[in-house]
């Protein structure tokens, strides 16, 4: 597994139920990732993608849900690309990044949720045009990379536009 999924952050705020919850299942997917238990990885890191995906109030904040979101489906789809799914790890990938997307572009969210998307994006696209390098002939991942995520949003914190 590469070492930049991990499952915690030591400057990451103490954490409600669901970033618990996730920490635990990654934790134990990347430990059956490295014992090539790949049917128990698999598990881990979809019941990781869920929680991530869920309740976004048991989670202690935007950066820490959507972030979770990313690490998640990147070592879902590392552990497809074990496996010769370059379907399924491209799919993995473009899901993330259009949730994302998705996130980031609804005037309706919070702005600090539509900024930690941006964020979060850019790792995202980064990822898909990795792999794109690797295999280009998957139609989901191309699709996806085409939706950069640059938004103009009123930032909170600055006042100004980014």
């Amino acid at each position: 597994m590469p070492s930049r999924h991990r499952a915690s952050d030591p400057t990451a705020p103490p954490h409600p139920a669901a970033d618990g919850l996730w920490r635990r299942a990654m934790s134990e997917g990347n430990e059956a990732y490295r014992r090539h238990d790949d049917a128990a990885a698999m598990a881990c890191y979809r019941r990781a993608l869920a929680l991530a995906q869920a309740d976004e109030r048991a989670w202690s904040g935007h950066d820490a849900r959507l972030a979770a979101l990313v690490v998640s489906a990147h070592n879902l789809a590392d552990l497809h690309l074990r496996r010769a799914e370059a379907g399924q790890a491209g799919r993995c990938l473009a899901d993330a990044h259009l949730r994302l997307a998705a996130i980031a572009a609804a005037p309706g969210r919070p702005d600090d949720e539509r900024l930690a998307a941006q964020r979060q994006g850019r790792c995202t696209y980064a990822e898909l045009l990795r792999f794109l390098q690797r295999h280009p002939d998957q139609s989901d991942a191309a699709r996806a990379a085409a939706v950069f995520i640059d938004y103009r949003i009123d930032s909170p914190d600055s006042g100004r536009t980014h």
